[in-house]
């Protein structure tokens, strides 16, 4: 987890999602996927391989030391360091998801404000599980649990009902285990730059590695996926290419993540 920044740079990020539709008509669903939806990515794994019970244990067990109070906002490096400690082939099994929103304090990650985190998911013998020293009280949950609990109603509340803040809804970036850590230098770059400012401004990043390789999505993306409702599989062929995932979000997108993380 990052602290929230209030840098020049996060100004004219919000000047750049001042313009974005994110109800753009042009939008895919979890249902509708046009064939240009899929282009460098898929040369990338985009199935997920089950992790046993041992497995789990091993990377609650790798994840134990992270959770010290010196940690807190070292999400990259605790990420970096955790799969790093691992075999290469659980390592392999992993996905690593960097969440990136605009907007200072507008959504709190577990009661505390973010602009960036990182953290793992894999697919256990229990379902998704979401790994991540930052979790109170553990150091992984069912993922249908963590889209319950990781979003204080309040700021979630005030970003679904409001049109300017909804340009500030978390974006999702999913790259396997090995891609990250052989380009993690690269992940740094994720602290800076928002992904519709990255795609804006022509970034480094996009010729990165750890950007080519990895799927975008967005909160109702990432909801239906961690609620069961859509596998993995389908969940990544909604990324396309050098587009932010806020574009896919259409009036009725909005009005389900109302639902789950207001009206709940």
């Amino acid at each position: 987890m990052q602290p929230v920044q209030t840098t020049s740079s996060n100004s004219m990020q919000r000047a750049k999602y001042e313009s974005t539709d994110i109800t753009a008509n042009n939008s895919v669903t979890n249902n509708s996927v046009t064939n240009n939806s899929v282009t460098s990515n898929s040369l990338t794994r985009n199935s997920l391989v089950f992790i046993t019970n041992q497995e789990t244990s091993m990377i609650d067990h790798a994840i134990v030391e992270f959770k010290k109070p010196n940690y807190q906002f070292k999400c990259n490096s605790n990420i970096f360091e955790i799969l790093k400690k691992l075999p290469t082939e659980l390592a392999e099994k992993l996905v690593v998801i960097i969440a990136t929103h605009g907007g200072n304090g507008i959504i709190t990650y577990f009661k505390k404000s973010y602009n960036h985190h990182v953290f793992i998911m894999g697919n256990t013998e229990d379902g998704l599980r979401i790994f991540d020293p930052q979790i109170p009280y553990s150091t992984s949950m069912k993922s249908i649990t963590w889209i319950n609990n990781v979003y204080e109603e309040v700021p979630i509340k005030h970003t679904l009902t409001n049109s300017c803040t909804l340009k500030s809804l978390p974006q999702f970036r999913f790259v396997d285990g090995l891609t990250y850590l052989d380009n993690y230098e690269d992940s740094s770059e994720f602290d800076t730059l928002h992904p519709d400012f990255a795609i804006s401004e022509n970034s480094i990043i996009l010729k990165s590695q750890l950007w080519k390789k990895s799927f975008s999505l967005n909160l109702y993306e990432v909801t239906q996926l961690f609620k069961g409702i859509c596998s993995y599989e389908d969940t990544v062929l909604n990324h396309r290419d050098n587009e932010s995932p806020l574009k896919r979000l259409e009036a009725q997108h909005i009005a389900y993540l109302r639902e789950i993380f207001v009206n709940s």
